[in-house]
């Protein structure tokens, strides 16, 4: 994926440097005596890298004071702490070793920062727990497991872009659109990609860009649209789902937004047809990867192309998901599902994803994908500490939307 920051949410909310007069000198895995008491700091990750489990015996009960390891129930306080980067399942995996690791030690009560203490026991929580972690980290696996990738292989040009159809190129990340009257439609441009897109226009010879068009607000798929506006008088046809992200300032917890505004030309239908040259398009949402994304198909050369962004990658690039996360607002139920079911109904010849995945379709990888999606919510919601999403998961963006 392009290079872009993640800071995990863990540690945005983290102080930024030490508190004056406060001694760092606990390690994980290690115990001190203090009042005659034995306190062991035992490393259980999760909402973070470093956090550590302090057990102590007091009155004959030996206490687990977790943090946010663990939550009453069996589940997790704010499970998107979980999410060290924006498509792993690396905080999952670490937060189940902590959770094994803890319920290896004899303790009568659990004491969380969130929620009741656990004091009915406290193992059978934490067992139920572990399995839902494994669960969720399953999740974060691969969405159409045993799916071949079906890579298309297009033709190397003097540019260094691919040549996939006879009037469609692709270049690192998005791709280029020729009608028969030497205007360019650009699908998703990024500034890093200006001077291929530029060298592939000298290459046509004649050719000028004159639209462009974005599949989601990640800023490596629209922020070179300022400089083709300047530069060649471009028009931006955004759709409204993809238009709610890139035309204001970036004032929320949504990531990868880009630094300046992105001003659309024109708005584009919900759902409906698009006429651009002779190409006819079928827009629709596409959310997936992230809730603000948008899908395009039109017949080019003979073939049915669909435009999907990031949503729906191949099943060996980030497990198929782009980035399944919170901060990317990953719907399940009401994003993947129905835009695995859109493609079933709009049944292209190629997907024409981002990142220089250009695949053929087939009816199973979206099948899997369906089967895929209800599990990953039920794994979701099983490790949610009131059991609904909205609430628990989707809550670091500071809307429900």
């Amino acid at each position: 994926m392009a290079k872009m920051n993640y800071t995990p949410y863990f540690l945005r909310s983290t102080i930024p440097r030490g508190i004056r007069n406060v001694s760092y000198d606990i390690s994980q895995n290690t115990e001190k005596i203090f009042n005659g008491h034995c306190f062991r700091f035992v490393l259980t990750p999760g909402h973070g890298p470093n956090a550590l489990t302090i057990i102590v015996e007091h009155g004959g009960r030996q206490l687990a004071f977790c943090g946010d390891a663990v939550f009453s129930g069996g589940k997790i306080w704010e499970p998107y702490q979980l999410e060290w980067d924006h498509w792993t399942g690396k905080g999952t995996l670490a937060a189940w070793e902590g959770i094994t690791r803890l319920s290896g030690i004899g303790t009568d009560i659990i004491c969380p920062s969130h929620g009741p203490l656990i004091a009915q026991k406290p193992c059978q929580v934490l067992n139920a727990l572990s399995k839902r972690l494994l669960d969720f980290y399953r999740a974060k696996g691969s969405i159409c497991a045993g799916e071949k990738d079906r890579f298309l292989i297009g033709a190397p040009t003097a540019s260094g872009a691919i040549k996939i159809l006879p009037h469609l190129y692709l270049l690192r990340n998005g791709y280029v659109l020729i009608s028969d009257s030497k205007k360019a439609l650009v699908v998703d441009p990024t500034i890093g990609e200006i001077n291929q897109l530029e060298a592939l226009l000298k290459e046509l010879k004649c050719v000028r860009p004159e639209a462009a068009i974005v599949s989601h607000y990640h800023l490596d798929h629209c922020d070179g649209i300022p400089y083709l506006q300047r530069r060649y008088g471009v028009q931006a046809w955004i759709h409204p789902r993809v238009a709610e992200k890139i035309s204001g300032a970036a004032n929320d917890a949504a990531i990868y937004r880009s630094r300046m505004a992105v001003k659309p030309d024109h708005i584009l239908p919900q759902r409906g047809k698009w006429q651009w040259r002779e190409y006819e398009f079928s827009v629709a949402p596409w959310p997936g990867q992230t809730w603000w994304h948008a899908v395009y198909q039109a017949e080019v050369d003979g073939r049915k192309v669909l435009f999907g962004g990031d949503s729906f990658q191949p099943a060996s690039r980030w497990n198929g998901t782009g980035g399944f996360c919170a901060l990317n607002n990953s719907r399940l139920r009401a994003g993947f599902i129905p835009s695995a079911r859109l493609a079933l109904r709009w049944r292209p010849d190629i997907v024409a994803s981002g990142h220089g995945c250009v695949y053929y379709f087939t009816r199973s990888r979206f099948q899997r994908i369906i089967k895929w999606a209800y599990f990953a919510e039920r794994a979701l919601r099983a490790i949610c500490p009131t059991g609904y999403p909205a609430k628990d998961y989707y809550a670091v963006l500071g809307s429900h939307k």
